[in-house]
């Protein structure tokens, strides 16, 4: 039978807001666009449909991969004919794609000591990892300890979109745009703050991690625009990476694997690990997204690894339709 993706690439909207109105069409025109960018290196030879499908399966449905599985996603396939996998809750889903959990879980004792071994060839890591807030009011940091320029990012975001770039903090006199940022973020739960960095490389991590297995792939290098939405995801000779990055980035991919496991989520994972310079100073921000879904370079960040893993993921299919 013909295995077949589903590509709902906005999943973080139903995360953020479950009771969202459909995708607006704007959206679901970006969407598509990303699709037939990225679809070739994900899906490989594997058809995929969009969100706003209105085809019904033909035939007797094959294996469905799901971007995100979020009940949404769910009810459309069922609704198209589709045998969806199992999945995790949704309240699994949004805790381990909300920017807290990463937030937190880079505090954790784990990543603290790979931030430790990063330190006498990547300086700045420990203190720009101590700088990042998490702010449920938009008035924490008050005395200004964190100077500017800071990023803002909601607890929710997919290709770049939730974030916002500010040239001090705490803000003096915000923009009406600005205002109108905070006030939606902070009725959202909240938003992460960090020091805004000259970033010199990203490399993405991804895996599989299951209650029986936990699979890591081969280290990407990802491009971005000034937005941070992925422009192209290509592997990388672990030994181009400068050391001990490509050692420390699995070890991180473990790490967030099994953090993964521990609260429920099974799946497929991916994490985006930032070089950059800070004050003068290099640095590595290891956990820089963490992503409880599919992402535009599993596939690629997979290689040979790949099928092994989605037979994994697959064999998880319930016998019938929902």
């Amino acid at each position: 039978m013909t295995r077949t993706w589903w590509l709902n690439l906005d999943a973080e909207r139903e995360l953020a807001e479950p009771s969202a109105r459909a995708t607006p069409a704007r959206l679901l025109e970006q969407i598509a666009a990303r699709a037939r960018h990225f679809a070739p290196s994900l899906c490989r030879d594997d058809p995929y449909v969009l969100p706003d499908c209105r085809q019904r399966c033909a035939g007797a449905p094959g294996p469905l991969l799901i971007w995100c599985p979020t009940p949404g996603a769910l009810r459309a396939a069922c609704a198209a004919g589709y045998r969806p996998p199992k999945a995790p809750t949704l309240a699994v889903l949004q805790r381990v794609n909300d920017r807290r959990f990463a937030w937190e879980l880079a505090r954790s004792a784990p990543l603290r000591a790979l931030v430790e071994r990063l330190e006498s060839s990547f300086p700045a890591s420990a203190e720009f990892e101590a700088s990042r807030r998490f702010c449920a009011t938009g008035t924490e940091n008050a005395d200004g300890a964190l100077a500017g320029p800071v990023r803002l990012k909601r607890r929710y975001g997919f290709a770049g979109k939730g974030q916002r770039r500010v040239e001090e903090w705490p803000l003096r006199t915000p923009d009406q745009d600005t205002e109108r940022w905070l006030r939606g973020a902070v009725s959202g739960g909240g938003f992460l703050l960090e020091p805004d960095v000259d970033l010199q490389l990203e490399v993405s991590t991804h895996g599989l991690v299951t209650e029986g297995q936990l699979i890591v792939g081969a280290p990407c290098r990802q491009l971005c625009d000034a937005f941070g939405a992925p422009l192209s995801v290509e592997r990388v000779d672990p030994e181009a990476l400068p050391h001990p990055v490509y050692e420390t980035t699995q070890d991180t991919a473990r790490v967030v694997g099994l953090a993964l496991r521990e609260v429920g989520y099974f799946g497929p994972f991916g994490v985006d690990s930032r070089i950059f310079l800070w004050r003068g100073r290099p640095g590595v921000h290891l956990v820089g997204d963490l992503n409880g879904r599919f992402t535009m370079g599993w596939s690629t960040g997979m290689a040979r690894r790949r099928e092994a893993a989605l037979a994994v993921l697959l064999d998880r299919t319930d016998p019938g339709p929902r």
